[in-house]
């Protein structure tokens, strides 16, 4: 359906100067074609889209074909890469199963393209919100009220986008953040002394994914490899040690307002799960689920796919039976996933 909530009709979208009211930084018109891939009658459309500052992205959106099992929602799934990735394997498997199993049109951002420049995190996340307004503007799709999804740094984006969405006339309905990362922020010096006790346990976790041969096969392609990709991601690495995802959380007093899911691994020095049971304890409708053992790594199992794949369906079907649900607050939200799913209780 086309995005026509009556409480919103008045507002005035569909140009950089109405954008511009809710965004300094807002994405210009015309992005560049880089590619387009078709698959079972959706489009996913790559461009690389230049920010009002000169900021670059390489920008992935999907368009949703009629074959979908649902009708498609006008609400999009905005996400970012986890570090050193890019669209494709677990990243792309993650946007065609919003697209095919759930009726969900994405947005994919990846690692912003310029080479003199260092971004932040919070930078970042609002030039995420300003692409998603922008893409879903075009796509005649719902320009203020959001899914946010995310995998390590793409979940430290989405948690701060979900922070700050409010100063910016944007609604992050739920946010499902997989192994997000240092919310306190860490030093170069600690971060490299883990590294003794990181990388024994990382390849302990990799060893019990056990992955099916051909998954191994398509997540090759998830990450960047490419050297312009490899000086990129690098160079941006400590804006994620900085501490702005637990600065941003905290600076937010409206703790209801958020309705989401954490998932962090006792076993994965870089998530620091511990940190994130301590920053949403009073955040009464975000659960944090600390699993036993496990690592960084454990992001790619097929356990963390298919559990994030419940999640979606719950939260989907929430939003396929009642479109105005989207209206309703992170409270009754949370209220409908329980009674659908016990998963997302936060006593459990």
């Amino acid at each position: 359906m086309a995005y026509s909530l009556e409480n919103y009709a008045a507002h005035e979208h569909g140009n950089e100067s109405s954008l511009a009211t809710r965004f300094k930084n807002y994405a210009l018109d015309n992005p560049k074609s880089i590619s387009n891939m078709e698959r079972l009658g959706n489009t996913y459309r790559s461009e690389l889209y230049t920010m009002h500052d000169g900021m670059k992205y390489i920008v992935t959106h999907t368009e949703l074909g009629r074959h979908a099992l649902r009708d498609a929602s006008d609400i999009m799934s905005l996400e970012t890469s986890a570090w050193f990735t890019k669209f494709g394997g677990l990243n792309q498997r993650r946007q065609q199963a919003l697209a095919e199993h759930f009726g969900i049109p994405s947005v994919f951002i990846g690692v912003q393209q310029n080479t003199d420049r260092t971004g932040n995190l919070k930078q970042h996340a609002r030039n995420m919100l300003a692409i998603h307004a922008h893409v879903a503007t075009r796509l005649g799709n719902d320009p203020q009220n959001m899914i946010l999804n995310g995998i390590s740094r793409g979940a430290m984006s989405a948690d701060t986008a979900q922070a700050i969405a409010h100063e910016h006339d944007s609604r992050v309905i739920y946010n499902d953040a997989l192994v997000p990362c240092m919310p306190n922020g860490v030093s170069i010096e600690k971060f490299l002394g883990s590294a003794r006790t990181l990388i024994p346990n990382e390849l302990s976790a990799v060893q019990s994914l056990r992955l099916p041969l051909s998954i191994l096969k398509h997540y090759r392609n998830t990450f960047d490899k490419s050297p312009r990709g490899l000086f990129q991601q690098l160079k941006e690495t400590p804006t994620l040690m900085a501490g702005q995802l637990g600065r941003s959380v905290r600076a937010n007093p409206d703790k209801e307002s958020f309705f989401g899911y954490q998932t962090v691994y006792e076993g994965d020095i870089l998530s620091q799960g511990e940190k994130f049971v301590k920053l949403y304890e009073n955040h009464p409708y975000t659960k944090v689920d600390l699993i036993s053992a496990g690592g960084h790594s454990s992001c790619a199992s097929s356990d963390a796919y298919y559990a994030w794949r419940d999640r979606m369906e719950t939260i989907s079907s929430i939003l396929h039976e009642d479109p105005s649900r989207r209206l309703v607050g992170a409270r009754a939200l949370y209220e409908l996933a329980v009674e659908k799913n016990t998963v997302f209780a936060k006593s459990n």
